[in-house]
Formats: C-alpha cells, structure tokens, sequence
C-alpha cells in the first residue's frame, strides 16, 4: 500500500492505491486526527505570538544560565520587555509568552517552561 499526504493551509489531501476497506477506514481516521491536531497547531501559535504580558520582576527570577549538558549552556536576558534566550553561540532568540512560566522559543517552534521549587526559586529550564 502506497500513501501520500500533502498538507494545504491546515487541509489534508491524502490518496491511496489501497482497495481494502479497512485500510481507507484507516486511513480516513487518520486523516481526521492529523487535520484536528494541525488546525489545534496553528490556533495554538496563533496565541502565542498574541502573547501576554509577563511582568518584569516575573521575567527577572528567569534570567541566568541554565546548563543543557555538560559544560553548554542557554542564557537568558531581558531585552527591552522581552525574555531572549541566547544559544552557547551567542545567538539571540525571542521568547513569545504563552503564559507567566511557559514562552515559546519562536524559531524553533518549541516551548520552554521554567521550573520552581518550594521557595518560589526558578530550579530549571525545561523544553518541550
């Protein structure tokens, strides 16, 4: 069975040299699913490069150093009234707030949440 999918301005076409009646029910089941998540996908940037406002002294517990693995790190700034993450090439990258802990690393269209422990100390850096 061949399959090929072509993704249009959040449509999905998909075709088939399939004959079995089980497989098309497969394969139209996926369809759905993948059209569901890729319109949940763009609503979701959509709101992101919205964005919100995050107060300064909220951004200011998240600037610092955080290591990604031995001996690199990602730093963190205030520029302006923006978090940037700076890459351990010294590349600037803006973070788009998704909410007061949550921004979303834009060029790579990944997330970056900021942990705190009991004391209200931001611990870690995590990406998802």
């Amino acid at each position: 069975m061949n399959l090929t999918v072509f993704i249009l301005n959040n449509s999905i076409i998909m075709k088939t040299n399939s004959n079995n009646k089980r497989s098309a029910l497969r394969i139209s089941l996926f369809a759905i699913l993948l059209t569901i998540v890729c319109q949940y996908g763009a609503y979701a940037q959509d709101k992101q490069k919205k964005g919100i406002k995050v107060p300064k002294k909220t951004m200011e517990m998240y600037v610092g150093s955080y290591e990604t693995r031995k001996d690199t790190f990602l730093k963190i700034i205030i520029e302006g009234e923006n978090l940037k993450l700076i890459d351990p090439y010294d590349k600037p990258f803006n973070l788009v707030p998704i909410n007061t802990s949550r921004f979303l690393l834009e060029a790579f269209g990944v997330d970056i949440g900021f942990v705190k422990n009991d004391d209200n100390k931001v611990i870690k850096l995590i990406m998802f």
